[in-house]
């Protein structure tokens, strides 16, 4: 017959610390994947914002563009007119309209999935078009 040496657990001993070992691993295992839930949405809720943070810019700088538009070609404020263009994985496209002594203009910015459009009114100013007010619209 075999010595067992001693400190050792008997029969149903060894069982019990095996069932609390796996408890332990499944408990390990939630935790693990909760976890990697947890950083998946805050990965794409990142995404999301620089996409949005991205068409905004585009929506400005298709504002600017109109604006230069403009002030390049004087005769393009007394009618409906756009410009459109792209920047570095971002589109824009801006129109405006004569509105009394100014123009009325609104940039739609787009990037990936994400759609931002800004609302902006010019005034001529001395030899160059000024833009006095505006507004995010979505």
């Amino acid at each position: 017959m075999r010595r067992r040496p001693p400190g050792t657990p008997r029969g149903p001993e060894r069982g019990a610390s095996l069932v609390v070992v796996l408890w332990a691993l499944v408990a390990l295992s939630a935790l693990a994947l909760a976890a990697s839930v947890g950083a998946l949405v805050d990965l794409r809720l990142a995404v999301r914002h620089r996409e949005h943070s991205e068409a905004l810019a585009a929506a400005e700088a298709g504002l600017a563009e109109a604006v230069a538009a403009v002030a390049r070609e004087p005769l393009r404020a007394t009618g409906a007119d756009s410009v459109t263009g792209s920047e570095a994985g971002a589109a824009w496209t801006a129109g405006w309209l004569p509105a009394g002594p100014g123009i009325h203009l609104r940039a739609k910015g787009f990037a990936g999935s994400a759609t931002r459009e800004i609302e902006a009114w010019a005034a001529h100013s001395g030899t160059d078009w000024r833009v006095i007010g505006w507004r995010e619209i979505r």
